[in-house]
C-alpha cells in the first residue's frame, strides 16, 4: 500500500510539473521525506497527505484509492495515476473526444 500511494503521488506530481523540492517546501517537509513517500518507504502523516493533495490539485481519493487487484504492476499504478491527473485537466468536450478514442481502442 505504501508503494502504491507513493507511486500515485509521484505520477500526479510529475504530471503537474512540480518538483520534489517545490512539493517539499510547500508541505513544510524535507525533500528526503518526499522521496521516501514516493518510493514507498514511509507513509505521509495525514495532515501532510491533505497538503500534498491540495498542492497537486487532486483529491485524497485519487491518492488513496486502492485497486482491488493486488497483482497490479508498479508501472500500471503509476500510469493510471498520471492518466487520471491528465484527464482532470481536460474540458468536457475533450473528455467526450477521449471517450470516443478509448472506445475505439477496445
Amino acid at each position: 500500500m505504501k508503494r502504491k500511494i507513493g507511486l500515485k503521488i509521484k505520477a500526479i506530481r510529475q504530471n503537474a510539473k512540480i518538483t520534489q523540492e517545490v512539493l517539499a517546501e510547500q508541505c513544510g517537509i524535507s525533500v528526503e521525506a518526499v522521496s521516501n513517500i514516493e518510493r514507498g518507504v514511509n507513509y505521509p502523516h495525514f495532515e501532510t497527505l491533505i497538503q500534498i493533495a491540495k498542492i497537486l490539485g487532486c483529491s485524497l481519493n485519487d491518492i488513496l484509492d486502492d485497486n482491488l487487484d493486488k497483482n497490479i504492476s508498479r508501472k500500471r499504478v503509476f500510469e493510471e495515476a498520471a492518466l487520471i491527473a491528465s484527464i482532470k485537466k481536460l474540458s468536457d468536450d475533450q473528455i467526450s473526444t477521449l471517450i470516443k478514442v478509448v472506445d475505439a481502442l477496445k
